[in-house]
Formats: structure tokens, C-alpha cells, sequence
């Protein structure tokens, strides 16, 4: 399962007019903003649950001692295409196209101990990959939202998401093991993928070849998705006193 993320720390910064990703309630200070593509709300990250810049600090057995049975690498991309959004009395509109990608891949420790320790003897280095998998998924999202003041104490907010998918690649195994040696490995596997995209694939007899091609001259495979998808955002602020402001929201509630 892949999980998207938000950069938390704007939900702190009134002046940033892309606050309303977090909580669709809020509005900028400004009458109107344009996010200009790429150099506008655009992000990266990655994140793992096994490996921090303390653990490269290690040698190598202390390294493999703090890496877990499987390490979760989290994928996230955001690249903005267009954004803008502007103020009518106390109603505030917004919209946004934008393309992302998120995915996970699990690799289990064994990947690691063969990185690490390679084959020490000349053979029979068993390495049990089974927890191996891959999720990844491309879509572009557009987003229409709208905020309203209702009074001194009451903002509320929603987003409406239409979801294009461009492509989806996972696979998982139900078995994976190599025997490594000196001069021979074995390997045992097991296992399911499936994808959806643009991309033509064929895979030769007994999985000797796997070719992914793309013929410019069918434009419309692109135009055509892979999946539709659509989700919603829903938020709240109150203002009980001064200057305490409390908000609440869910994003991405949909499919």
C-alpha cells in the first residue's frame, strides 16, 4: 500500500498561499496567486522504516542488525501544472492540475546481507527474497475547491478530485530464493505482476525476455486512462478566541 505525503510544515505559514492542501477551509492572505508549472507547488520524497543517516555511520554487521525482516522504501512525486486560485467577498476559489506519483517497494533483509557480505562461501549462500514487492501508480489529479468565512468564528472548506491514471506497475512473490556460488546460482520463484499503462509489453517464452515498447503513432493509447479515480477534501477552522484557531480536516477521502 503506497501512501501520499504533505509537507505538514505549511500548515503553519498564513502567507502560504497552497495552505489549503492541507485543510481545504483555508485561504490565503492574498486576492489571488498563480502557481506557475514545475516552480510551483512541487515536491519530492522518499522514506524507509529501517535505515537513518546514524545507520550508514555503522560498519557493515552493525548496519544488518539494525535493518528490519523488510524495509519499505516510500516514494512520493508532485510536479504542479497549474494552480490559481482567487477571492470573491468571503468566498475564496481554487484549482489545481497536477501529476503525481507515488509507490512502495519492500526489499527484504537478505537483499541486504547479499549487498553487504556478498557470497562468502563457494556455495550454498541461501538468500530468501519472498518478501520482495513493488506498487507503483502515476496519475494526474484535478482539483477544484472552495472556502467560505461564514462568520468571526467558522471557516469551512471542501476540494472536489477527478483522478486520471496513467499507469500502475506491482508485483509481489509467493516464493523467491537464490543459492548463490562461486560458479553457479539457483534461483526458485514464485510470484504474480501485473500492469497497467500505454506500454506495449511482451514477454518472451519462459520469461527469457520482457520488452516494453511505445508506438508514437497510436497518440490516442495516451489520451486514453488506465483508471479513473475521484476523491474529496473537507475541512474546518474555528476561532473560539483570540488568537486561538482550530482546524480539522480530511483529505483524499475517495478512490
Amino acid at each position: 500500500k503506497a501512501k501520499a505525503q504533505q509537507v505538514n510544515t505549511l500548515y503553519f505559514i498564513e502567507n502560504a498561499p497552497v495552505r489549503h492542501y492541507l485543510n481545504p477551509a483555508f485561504q490565503p492572505m492574498s486576492n489571488f496567486y498563480l502557481g506557475f508549472p514545475v516552480l510551483g507547488y512541487s515536491q519530492f520524497g522518499v522514506g524507509n522504516n529501517s535505515l537513518t543517516f546514524y545507520s550508514l555511520l555503522q560498519n557493515k554487521d552493525q548496519l544488518y542488525s539494525l535493518i528490519k525482516p523488510t524495509t519499505l522504501f516510500n516514494v512520493d512525486a508532485q510536479l504542479n501544472l497549474l494552480d490559481f486560485g482567487f477571492r470573491v467577498k468571503n468566498s475564496y476559489w481554487s484549482f489545481a492540475l497536477t501529476q503525481k506519483v507515488s509507490g512502495q517497494i519492500g526489499l527484504p533483509k537478505d537483499m541486504f546481507k547479499f549487498l553487504l557480505y556478498g557470497t562468502p562461501e563457494m556455495e550454498n549462500n541461501i538468500y530468501k527474497l519472498n518478501s520482495l514487492n513493488l506498487n507503483l501508480t502515476s496519475y494526474t489529479e484535478a482539483a477544484l475547491g472552495y472556502s467560505k468565512i461564514l462568520n468571526d468564528q467558522w471557516t469551512v472548506g471542501g476540494k472536489a478530485k477527478f483522478l486520471y491514471g496513467q499507469a500502475n506497475v506491482s508485483a509481489h512473490f509467493d516464493q523467491f530464493e537464490i543459492n548463490a556460488g562461486i560458479d553457479q546460482w539457483t534461483v526458485k520463484a514464485q510470484g504474480y505482476g501485473n500492469m497497467s499503462s500505454p506500454a506495449e509489453v511482451t514477454i518472451g517464452n519462459n520469461f527469457e525476455s520482457v520488452d516494453a515498447n511505445f508506438d508514437g503513432s497510436k497518440l490516442s493509447s495516451y489520451t486514453k486512462p488506465s483508471g479513473l479515480g475521484g476523491a474529496i477534501d473537507l475541512g474546518a477552522t474555528f476561532k473560539p478566541i483570540e488568537p486561538l484557531t482550530l482546524g480539522a480536516s480530511v483529505t483524499d477521502l475517495g478512490f
